[in-house]
């Protein structure tokens, strides 16, 4: 199997992070029980969050959806405000974001591939991975998710497309993000009916 390398790639042992607890939420305000494990939000670096998790949950989880930086060597404005319309971005209320600017490809392939092989090492036997970039870097992840999980576990491509303005003029505007989806092995679960959405008035044309 071809294998995609680079003058730096290695797999550093990565340091688990002091992970501290910082506050508990109840939702709607219903008693005290234990928090579950699966209703826990991490904030932090995620290579060392990802590392100190490996004790307790590697091999034990069912799904991982992850949107990393896209190699796109901008930097990005956050939206804060809500229900603002998607196709007046001049009307927006932005804050500051983050940069995804790398020095060169191996760099940014640097920060990718180590948490991509942790990733791997936290699913479940059953479980999925759900990758979400764009042109600039899916080829290069999916040669690094073939190494990782076997160019057979690869489930599918599943291209997510959008409207909104585009600066490009030379070439078709690129309206679409690839989500890269690949199972730990052959008996990955995949709950079709629980994604299911019913079709909106709006999308129906009547002729």
């Amino acid at each position: 199997m071809p294998l995609l390398t680079w003058p730096t790639k290695a797999l550093p042992d990565p340091q688990p992070a002091a992970l501290t607890l910082d506050s508990v939420t109840y939702p709607r305000g219903l008693g005290y029980p234990a928090m579950p494990p699966d209703n826990s939000l991490y904030l932090g670096e995620n290579l060392s969050v990802m590392s100190a998790l490996l004790p307790e949950y590697e091999g034990r989880l069912d799904l991982i959806y992850v949107d990393p930086p896209f190699f796109t060597n901008k930097r990005f404005s956050a939206r804060i405000g809500r229900g603002e319309n998607s196709r007046r971005p001049d009307e927006w209320q932005l804050a500051e974001g983050y940069a995804d600017h790398w020095d060169d490809l191996d760099s940014y392939l640097d920060f990718l591939y180590p948490r991509l092989a942790l990733m791997h090492r936290l699913l479940a036997p059953h479980g999925t991975l759900y990758l979400h970039l764009d042109w600039h870097a899916d080829a290069y992840a999916r040669l690094l998710l073939d190494e990782l999980f076997g160019r057979e576990n690869l489930v599918n491509e599943v291209i997510w497309t959008y409207h909104g303005p585009s600066p490009i003029r030379r070439a078709f505007n690129r309206k679409h993000d690839t989500i890269l989806v690949y199972a730990k092995g052959g008996d990955y679960i995949f709950n079709a009916d629980a994604v299911r959405e019913p079709y909106n008035p709006s999308t129906v044309k009547t002729f």
